[in-house]
């Protein structure tokens, strides 16, 4: 009998703490998107106020620091370096962890560089974007300025080649750039491995993209499809080595042995008998689509963006 009534309380008490749980207790999904909204009416509301021409975001801990361009040229910031307050008649404005830029009417380039707190002004620009290259050995900040004349300077380049950042100056008559970042892929085609093509990724390469005036679009990045040679092939090529060489002594002397095997050979690895470079094509419409901006305030993640109207919507 006892057991019973034991066992019936137990029941009971689960139940109250089931009802307990279900009606009092905290919803976290419910709550996040409850915190979601009204992070984003605030940030609605402060587009509404401010009515920025152009803005720009720079990622940081905890909340992104937010910069605009006022109706009037003036720049303003939420969270950021005030010496952007003190420029005028800016048209255009850049930010990331190394550099603020911002350009005005006369062309003229003001770059701050966060790192050293020092300003550096450009004369004589008709366009700009800057860009951050994180390579495997290092990352690269770069800038990229369009003179008025129609060419390109770099201030910092690439340290991955097929970014194709060290051909942008051979440019002409460009009216203006930007940069993407960018997946390139070779295609590598070996007969040790049967003839199978396999793919090689570069993850995140910083390229430049240009339009000029009569319209073309150019993109500096380029992928390679590489091709190995055969085993035979290999063989042939030394042979060739050894008969107009010194003959069969360049094989014996250590010194010549390990001279004929480099020129063979590409650091460890065989070398391509063929490399073909196949420029990557930018479409117009992707060079021309408007900016997406990311927004994040107190941990949570927003997309800023203009509509077709040119309004503001935050999403």
């Amino acid at each position: 009998m006892k057991i019973k009534k034991i066992t019936a309380i137990i029941l009971m008490l689960a139940m109250i703490l089931t009802l307990l749980t279900g009606c009092g207790g905290a919803n976290p999904d419910k709550e996040f998107e409850k915190q979601r909204e009204r992070e984003k009416e605030s940030i609605v509301q402060m587009l509404e106020e401010i009515k920025p021409v152009q803005i720009a975001i720079e990622s940081a801990i905890g909340s992104d620091k937010l910069y605009w361009i006022n109706m009037d040229g003036t720049v303003g910031t939420n969270g950021g370096t005030e010496i952007v307050t003190e420029w005028e008649n800016i048209i255009k404005i850049r930010v990331n962890s190394r550099y603020i830029t911002a350009l005005n009417k006369d062309g003229i380039l003001f770059c701050y560089n966060q790192s050293n707190k020092v300003l550096t002004t450009y004369e004589n620009i008709l366009d700009f974007d800057i860009g951050i290259d994180r390579g495997i050995q290092r990352t690269e900040y770069i800038i990229a300025m369009l003179k008025t004349d129609g060419t390109i300077d770099l201030n910092g380049t690439s340290n991955r080649i097929q970014c194709g950042l060290d051909n942008v100056n051979r440019w002409t008559d460009v009216k203006s750039i930007r940069f993407f970042v960018q997946t390139l892929t070779n295609e590598i085609q070996d007969p040790a491995d049967g003839n199978t093509k396999r793919s090689q990724l570069i993850i995140d390469a910083l390229c430049l993209a240009a339009e000029t005036n009569s319209g073309e679009i150019l993109f500096s990045g380029f992928e390679l499809k590489i091709v190995y040679p055969s085993e035979s092939e290999i063989a042939r090529g030394i042979a060739d080595s050894i008969r107009s060489g010194e003959g069969w002594d360049i094989v014996f002397d250590s010194d010549k042995r390990s001279e004929l095997f480099d020129n063979n050979r590409n650091s460890s690895d065989i070398a391509p008998k063929e490399v073909t470079v196949i420029p990557v094509d930018m479409g117009f419409n992707e060079f021309n689509k408007q900016e997406r901006h990311e927004y994040r305030t107190q941990g949570t993640y927003f997309i800023i963006q203009k509509d077709s109207d040119g309004n503001w919507v935050v999403s």
